[in-house]
């Protein structure tokens, strides 16, 4: 699914350019009905669906698709970055899932207010059977750092994965814990071996 105008000749350029034929694009948003939204249009990955009323430069009217639609058949991984409009979908698909064996959702926190709205999609994937994990990825924030973001992003951006059943070949290992940088987890397992 690729909405944005400015960039759906690209990924058909790209695919062609590839070889990529089995390939299907919708130009459309990921939504919860069939119709049209606003569409605010940054040339980069942060375009999205927009309430009308605010008044954006660069705005655009999409063709939205009701992603229900597309969860009749079996999914292997179905991915989710849809730049907020996740805080609607998931829970409007919650009773479509059964067939999708992976699900991948990026989860943008705009500001507090969103943390109800995050709850609703945990629990949205764990009622439809997944099991999950949350990370955080983009501007660290904790008590001393505090990002500033652009009027049109995001204050924290998160990464949920759900999976039904473990994939035999996953990679089972420790890794390094987010707090600690490349050559402090390197050190660490050196005095660990010694």
């Amino acid at each position: 699914f690729e909405p944005d105008p400015q960039f759906v000749s690209i990924l058909r350029r790209n695919l062609k350019r590839n070889g990529v034929r089995d390939v299907k694009i919708v130009d459309a948003a990921v939504w919860i009905k069939d119709g049209t939204a606003a569409w605010l249009v940054e040339g980069i990955d942060g375009s999205k669906i927009i309430d009308r009323s605010k008044n954006f430069q660069n705005t655009v009217t999409v063709r939205t698709i009701d992603l229900v639609k597309y969860l009749d058949q079996k999914i292997d991984l179905l991915k989710i970055y849809i730049e907020g409009a996740e805080f609607d979908v998931i829970p409007h698909i919650q009773n479509h899932l059964s067939k999708v064996k992976n699900i991948v959702v990026e989860v943008h926190i705009t500001n507090q207010s969103k943390y109800p709205s995050l709850t609703k999609i945990i629990h949205s994937l764990i009622d439809a059977g997944f099991k999950i994990s949350i990370n955080s990825y983009g501007p660290w924030r904790d008590l001393i750092r505090q990002h500033i973001p652009r009027p049109t992003h995001s204050e924290q951006y998160l990464i949920l994965s759900g999976w039904r059943v473990k994939h035999p070949d996953v990679a089972e290992e420790e890794t390094f814990l987010p707090y600690f940088n490349i050559a402090q987890f390197a050190e660490l397992q050196q005095s660990v071996i010694r």
